[in-house]
């Protein structure tokens, strides 16, 4: 996981912990997963990281969730529990969405969580929003694997059995019964066996595969996309990275960038822009 701070600081948690680099002097600071430290030692594989409005990082990873202070250099264990989570337990803290107004979404595999700040300032669950049995609506699987909100206020969810989209001030209130299909534009989205090019004007799925594109696509795995200023789309793969010339009605052509061409591995984990427009 990457996350900018203060312009000039990049965050990046890793499967050994935690680093920070200067993107200025390229100057490296780890602060590596040690058990045998009794306390504050970095998470093991860091998936997500979010600023606290308060100050300091919440940092989403294979047994929960952790608070990082980068003034001490402090982490923090955050203990959750809700009545589908007990005290202790572990789970994977995928992907994290600061709310707007207050609170954070955390994307797990026990479900979708909904924190806010208690009165001592400690945060808590309000909400976990798990899949119902043989609900029509709802989420489609407890398994989060990201979240976006889109510039319509649409919260739309990844999940490890398809895409959930739902209004975000409705899902505070009534859950995830409310969560439905909602279409303005155009949204793309990774999985394990290509690109899905979802269409918010009309509902279809339009997939693409390595094989659909004759190769385009390195590696039907996607584990990041994003886009850069002039519009093209960069989709990182286990098999190196694709950079697609983004039409309104399809993909255009792309290019598909491995080890020859001097990156640094095919194993590609994520890809994000920076303030300055600069590729991750």
């Amino acid at each position: 996981s990457l996350q900018l701070h203060q312009d000039s600081l990049l965050l990046i948690g890793t499967d050994y912990g935690l680093s920070l680099l200067n993107i200025h002097n390229n100057q490296i600071k780890s602060w590596p997963h040690d058990p045998r430290e009794n306390s504050n030692f970095s998470p093991r594989n860091i998936l997500s990281i979010c600023p606290l409005k308060q100050g300091g990082f919440l940092l989403g990873h294979n047994e929960g969730l952790a608070i990082f202070d980068l003034d001490t250099e402090e982490f923090k264990k955050l203990p959750l529990t809700s009545r589908f989570l007990s005290a202790g337990q572990s789970y994977f803290s995928s992907c994290i969405l600061a709310d707007e107004k207050e609170g954070y979404w955390i994307g797990t595999n026990v479900g979708l969580l909904f924190l806010v700040e208690g009165k001592s300032g400690e945060l808590r669950i309000d909400q976990h929003i798990r899949k119902e049995p043989n609900a029509e609506q709802g989420l489609l699987s407890n398994a989060i694997t990201s979240l976006y909100l889109d510039k319509y206020g649409s919260f739309w969810i990844g999940t490890a059995e398809g895409l959930n989209v739902g209004e975000i001030e409705r899902l505070k209130s009534e859950g995830g019964q409310i969560l439905r299909q909602n279409y303005h534009d155009i949204l793309w989205s990774g999985s394990s066996y290509g690109i899905n090019r979802t269409s918010m004007h009309k509902p279809f799925f339009e997939k693409i595969s390595f094989e659909s594109s004759a190769g385009q696509l390195c590696n039907n795995k996607i584990l990041g996309i994003n886009q850069d200023i002039e519009g093209k789309l960069w989709v990182a793969t286990v098999g190196g990275l694709s950079i697609f010339d983004e039409w309104e009605e399809s993909l255009g052509q792309a290019n598909c960038f491995h080890l020859i061409h001097e990156l640094k591995s095919d194993y590609l984990l994520n890809v994000c822009r920076d303030r300055t427009d600069q590729m991750w």
